[in-house]
């Protein structure tokens, strides 16, 4: 028997759903839920951080690239 990562969604979940929470595995991409969704999927309030220093805590590989190529490492 195999288990997914959204097993905590119940079988009679719409498509939609799982779809967002699918779409939410995808790096740099924000999926939108509505709060019902929300709720379903098991969010709950972050507070650890903000969205901005999320979004500023977001790795630049090309830039980081740029830096070691330059430094001629």
């Amino acid at each position: 028997m195999t288990t997914s990562t959204f097993d905590h969604v119940s079988d009679d979940a719409d498509a939609t759903l799982r779809e967002k929470l699918l779409d939410a595995l995808v790096p740099g991409f924000a999926a939108e839920f509505d709060p019902d969704e929300a709720q379903r999927a098991g969010a709950f309030a972050e507070d650890a951080l903000s969205e901005a220093d999320a979004a500023d805590s977001a790795i630049d590989l090309e830039g980081a690239w740029a830096f070691y190529i330059g430094r001629g490492v």
